[in-house]
């Protein structure tokens, strides 16, 4: 058994690959021309091997259901920033009494408040969008 031989054998039993077309095809033969692998039969419509006199080979063929998986439809929010005005945006920021998270003993709740504040103003410049 050639290294080749032993490649092909190691790829096809770590693919998990079977061979589609066994019937009407040499069992041993000394060149891989007449071996069609596959590792999921659901793609697989027909196959087959078809004589064809200008060759000592036959022709071996799969035909596989062709397309494009979907991709599922994902729904993202987004800010819209159409009617953004920068100049308002810093000036209702700096409007903010920033000072309530200073009330909160808790890192937590401080957080909370100041992420309120913040998405308040943002969503009043800038809102989101789905």
């Amino acid at each position: 058994m050639t290294e080749h031989t032993k490649t092909a054998i190691d790829l096809v039993f770590v693919n998990n690959l079977y061979r589609i077309v066994s019937h009407g095809v040499q069992e041993f033969t000394k060149t891989a021309i007449d071996l069609v692998f596959a590792n999921n039969s659901y793609h697989e419509v027909s196959h087959g091997v078809q004589e064809f006199a200008a060759s000592d080979h036959s022709v071996v063929f799969a035909v596989k259901k062709a397309g494009v998986c979907k991709a599922h439809a994902e729904i993202r929010k987004v800010r819209s920033f159409k009617c953004y005005n920068k100049e308002q945006f810093h000036s209702e920021v700096a409007g903010v009494p920033w000072t309530v998270v200073e009330y909160f003993d808790d890192l937590n709740d401080a957080v909370s408040a100041w992420n309120t504040l913040f998405v308040d103003v943002a969503n009043r410049h800038a809102p989101i969008k789905s």
